[in-house]
């Protein structure tokens, strides 16, 4: 899932912390906090996580699941 914070205008490279909330089963995610450069490298426009259901092991990972459970990402960052 790729996060544009374009619109906080970061200068240099910020930290960010991250979380996902919902309605149902997001507790049941990893890869919620860990935060990679988003598809054109830069950090001070957005990140990207990778998520996965821990439980279910193996379990297929769908938007649709995602919108069900009423998923969202919730962020900080600092420079």
């Amino acid at each position: 899932m790729q996060v544009n914070t374009s619109a906080a205008g970061f200068t240099g490279t910020p930290v960010y912390v991250t979380s996902i909330g919902g309605s149902s089963s997001h507790w049941s995610l990893s890869g919620t906090s860990a935060v990679y450069p988003p598809d054109n490298g830069d950090l001070r426009t957005g990140f990207r996580i990778y998520l996965r259901w821990a439980v279910p092991a193996g379990a297929a990972l769908t938007p649709a699941t995602a919108c069900a459970n009423g998923w969202f990402v919730q962020w900080i960052g600092s420079e």
